[in-house]
């Protein structure tokens, strides 16, 4: 039996390289040292083998049958991406990125993005690229996440059961009135041209902001 590299398996598996070695961190098959995959005894366990070629060097192979999202499916959740979210609700990755820093789940690095305690409970993990910048993947659950849902369908955790009906029904025709026509470079939909401005300056210089959300 020919064993794939773990790009091999990535392709078979139809996923990306980087999310396939994340799940395999997350389950323990192998671990991270000084920038270099190892094989762990659970790894061996379900096929992983080290070896050795010239022009390659060291890496690890696995069984072309190998799955790990089939694997200890009550150790850890399937993981999922950024863009794999966005792609769900029709947003971009860019966009998905922001939003999850607009309800605090995320903050701004260097280079990437950084898992707030407010992510990790809702179920994030932050990993690392080769080249040192910083991401964050999620359960695949996170597309019922309440949060999220009602952030992306424009509607507040609060408005069902906030007993301010007078209050609402201003706002409601405030915004019929006056409908957020005009769009940012970030995709926030605004209603001024002095809106637009600030929200752009905002994106600009990198800081997580909201347009008309509640607090």
């Amino acid at each position: 039996m020919t064993k794939l590299s773990t790009t091999e398996l990535a392709k078979n598996l139809n996923v990306s390289v980087n999310l396939l070695l994340s799940v395999l961190l997350n389950k323990e098959f192998i671990y991270k040292e000084d920038k270099r995959y190892i094989l762990t005894p659970k790894g061996e366990k379900y096929g992983g083998e080290l070896i050795s070629q010239q022009k390659l060097g060291v890496f690890i192979v696995w069984p072309p049958d190998f799955d790990p999202y089939k694997t200890s499916k009550n150790q850890s959740p399937v993981l999922i991406n950024t863009t794999a979210v966005g792609k769900h609700f029709k947003v971009s990755s860019q966009r998905m990125n922001l939003i999850f820093a607009e309800i605090g789940w995320t903050e701004k690095a260097i280079k990437g993005w950084n898992l707030t305690s407010l992510g990790e409970k809702a179920g994030g993990l932050q990993f690392e690229h080769f080249s040192g910048g910083t991401y964050v993947l999620w359960p695949e659950e996170i597309i019922k996440n309440k949060t999220l849902i009602q952030v992306l369908s424009g509607k507040d955790a609060e408005d069902t059961n906030s007993g301010t009906e007078d209050l609402d029904k201003m706002i409601n025709y405030f915004r019929t009135k006056f409908p957020a026509s005009l769009r940012t470079r970030d995709g926030h939909m605004v209603r001024s041209k002095a809106e637009v401005i600030i929200d752009n300056a905002l994106y600009d210089y990198g800081l997580a902001h909201a347009y008309e959300r509640k607090l």
